[in-house]
């Protein structure tokens, strides 16, 4: 059994659901222990939780001491079975990280997965739903498509992700960009937020158009019981994509948008991936044996990489003065 630590490096969910995804791929059963222990609650939440019921259901494998609180569990995966999955989170936790929890070793199993989840589409530090579609899925386009949508926010969540997965081969982003051909996003939020949408826009607008390419930004109006409002941005290069999104959080809708494009415009100034996209396909590479680049080396790709590691035995370099990840 595969012993690992929860408490390494952010010490957050990501070790968990690498775990699980690792799990599923090679078969390993794994116990977890110190769960999320410097979090002000530690042990599983609601989220995390459901990331495991997902990958018992998927597999029809078994859980040992899987509650909300629990901070050790152990997990027994079954081979990934086809066929249709429904979770909900019940909060307004991500649904775009339960499903990080599985989407590695379903895509790879080629068997055909629906998976519908209920819970947080557009909340505080996760991918968001326009992240996951426009930058994520882009790269496995030929294996999946997005049956239906439905945003959900803080506080309840309720919003949907419906996605059906079928594996087939894809193409990882290039750490070479090439050159840059346009800039596209979205300003979203519930019914009641038009003014915010278009002070969010007029912010963006501002800070990107000095790219000299085209900058097309849409407006989404969801309707949602829950007030919140977000943007999302993304530079499109010949050989890869870098966004930057987050949902207001307590910000007016000038400083979301004026956050957003500064961190667009850094990434712009910079090369590789950006820390986002590395952080979530880092599973991909390394199942590869590709080399790549990032802005930056997270703690949460730190934490994939440690995971990784103890499930394979071999061994990831980094260089981070450049952002190399060396996976060969």
């Amino acid at each position: 059994m595969i012993e690992i630590d929860g408490s390494f490096g952010e010490g957050g969910g990501s070790v968990l659901r690498t775990s699980i995804a690792m799990s599923l791929l090679t078969q390993k059963p794994f116990r977890i222990f110190n769960i999320r222990k410097n979090r002000s609650k530690p042990g599983l939440r609601k989220q995390h939780l459901t990331c495991l019921e997902l990958a018992q259901k998927i597999s029809e494998g078994k859980l040992v001491n899987a509650y909300e609180g629990s901070q050790e569990v152990e997990f027994y995966p079954g081979k990934i079975k086809g066929g249709s999955y429904e979770i909900d989170v019940k909060s307004a936790g991500s649904v775009f990280l339960v499903l990080q929890s599985v989407f590695f070793p379903v895509y790879l199993s080629k068997k055909k997965v629906k998976i519908k989840l209920i819970g947080g589409t557009d909340v505080p530090f996760s991918p968001g739903l326009d992240y996951f579609n426009n930058m994520f899925l882009y790269y496995f386009k030929e294996g999946t498509k997005i049956i239906s949508s439905k945003r959900g926010f803080n506080p309840k969540g309720q919003g949907n992700y419906h996605l059906s997965i079928k594996g087939d081969s894809f193409e990882l982003p290039k750490s070479q960009r090439g050159d840059l051909v346009a800039i596209k996003g979205v300003v979203f939020g519930s019914s009641n937020t038009q003014k915010e949408l278009d002070i969010m826009l007029r912010s963006l607008d501002t800070l990107l158009t000095k790219h000299k390419v085209k900058v097309d930004i849409l407006k989404n109006l969801a309707q949602t019981k829950n007030p919140d409002f977000g943007c999302f941005v993304y530079a499109i290069y010949d050989e890869c994509r870098v966004g930057s999104g987050e949902i207001s959080n307590k910000k007016s809708p000038y400083q979301l948008g004026e956050t957003v494009a500064k961190r667009l415009n850094e990434y712009l100034d910079s090369y590789g991936l950006d820390p986002l996209l590395a952080d979530q396909l880092f599973l991909f590479y390394a199942h590869k044996r590709e080399d790549f680049v990032t802005t930056k080396i997270t703690p949460h790709l730190k934490s994939n990489i440690y995971v990784y590691e103890e499930f394979t035995n071999k061994k990831i370099k980094l260089n981070e003065a450049f952002g190399e990840v060396i996976c060969r």
